[in-house]
């Protein structure tokens, strides 16, 4: 893991339109709308950890800097993407297995203190990464953690930083379920709507992890395309609010070749393993209606 201290996917694809993230926005500006019309992102997942690849596209009503916050259930290793392999999964499978008519599933309902002398977080990365300024912070006081947060933009030129209430409520819900490690991003946005470069996080996780609570703070709806892969096919997922599920594509096996065409970093990540299972799912729905995270295993 990277041990530093400062805190500061996709023709995606083949079939349809623009889209963005699972982040959380601050914007600099308090008067600064934010749209994210859509998701992009590869998700490989061994049984153990989880590599996920992301490329939004976000545009704002203004010329504003913004915050990004992403929750995730254990330390990641942040490293620049490659959006084409997102690409070139969606041709493998479009080689091997012409898209069908789409096909609808609502997923089931499934139910599922400190010193104050230590500090509200500490940053174990930061770098600049293309167009991103990423920091990975782990918070150690919750109570004093969006406090934290404040001063960071009050450090970054902000004289009244003010974090959105709604995304105040949705990172406290995160913290109150366990997460403690949040992935901090720092761009520049206008009123054109733009592609940001590809970012890569690495984490230690027992399900698929997807985050969707924290972008209903956002404006507007969102079509997520999601490429997975795993090593074999996955039956039990949260429920995410009944937002219907699309399946565009017959889940399909592809051998080491396939996997590495993909990208060449993915047959080491799954040991070598002669066969993987590759799909696609798509998920529809308003942001603001995002009330749990995507876990399947």
């Amino acid at each position: 893991m990277f041990k530093k201290s400062y805190l500061s996917v996709f023709l995606f694809l083949m079939f349809s339109v623009l889209i963005i993230s699972d982040m959380g926005s601050v914007p600099y500006d308090p008067a600064a709308i934010i749209y994210e019309p859509g998701q992009h992102a590869l998700i490989a997942w061994n049984g153990k950890t989880e590599l996920l690849i992301l490329v939004t596209d976000l545009y704002a009503n203004t010329k504003t800097k913004i915050l990004e916050v992403m929750p995730l259930p254990s330390e990641p290793v942040v490293t620049e993407g490659d959006s084409g392999a997102i690409t070139r999964a969606f041709k493998i499978l479009e080689e091997k297995n012409p898209r069908r008519e789409y096909e609808s599933l609502s997923l089931e309902d499934i139910s599922r203190k400190s010193s104050h002398q230590q500090p509200p977080a500490i940053i174990t990365f930061h770098e600049q990464i293309g167009a991103h300024n990423i920091s990975v912070a782990k918070m150690l006081d919750k109570h004093r953690f969006i406090q934290w947060v404040q001063n960071y933009l009050r450090s970054d030129g902000i004289e009244s930083p003010s974090i959105p209430p709604e995304l105040v409520d949705v990172i406290r819900d995160y913290i109150n379920d366990g997460y403690c490690w949040f992935a901090f991003d720092v761009i520049e946005l206008g009123s054109q709507k733009a592609s940001k470069d590809a970012l890569q996080f690495v984490f230690k996780s027992d399900h698929v992890y997807y985050p969707l609570r924290i972008t209903r703070t956002e404006t507007g709806s969102t079509t997520i395309k999601l490429i997975v892969l795993s090593e074999k096919l996955l039956q039990n997922a949260s429920n995410i609010n009944r937002q219907a599920v699309i399946f565009p594509y017959e889940a399909i096996s592809i051998n080491l070749k396939e996997l590495k065409r993909i990208d060449p970093q993915l047959p080491a990540f799954f040991d070598y393993k002669k066969e993987i299972m590759l799909r696609a799912w798509v998920i529809r729905g308003n942001l603001r209606n995002f009330s749990e995270d995507l876990i399947v295993y």
